[in-house]
């Protein structure tokens, strides 16, 4: 069952952004990590904005998206993320299948399984990509999980 503050947060991470609007921010808005505790809107705002940015810049292409959102109670949501980027290695294999024509299918990585570099796992790659006309690339990502509590 969907609450009023759950789709208030549906709507406004709606927008491929896992950080709070303005707009949505009450001045006594407290933001807390394991790394920083903000106090106030505009340290919350001032703070989201670097970060997105600094993603933004240094993460190519960097997607955020909402993977769930659940209502707790009438005031509080649960809500889990994932932000994607392509590995800086990988910089090249985009433009390169756009230009062949080629779709790109991203997918993750099993964390469980430590690889080394093959030629022959190149040699697949392409193989695949010709016959396919998908291009497979692995994304580097990041999930969390954060609380909203609206009063």
């Amino acid at each position: 069952v969907d609450t009023p503050a759950a789709a208030n947060v549906r709507a406004w991470l709606s927008a491929g952004t896992t950080m709070l609007p303005p707009e949505a921010l009450d001045d006594k808005v407290i933001f807390s990590s394991e790394m920083s505790t903000l106090r106030g809107a505009s340290a919350y705002s001032a703070a989201a904005t670097r970060w997105d940015a600094d993603a933004a810049a240094l993460l190519k292409p960097y997607r955020t998206s909402v993977s769930r959102l659940v209502p707790l109670d009438g005031q509080r949501v649960a809500v889990r993320w994932r932000a994607a980027w392509d590995p800086a290695s990988l910089a090249w294999a985009p433009p390169l299948a756009r230009l062949l024509g080629w779709e790109i299918e991203r997918f993750d990585l099993d964390p469980e399984v430590v690889s080394n570099f093959r030629w022959m796992a190149i040699f697949e790659l392409f193989a695949a990509a010709l016959r396919t006309r998908v291009l497979r690339l692995p994304a580097a990502s990041v999930e969390g999980r954060g609380g909203y509590c609206l009063e």
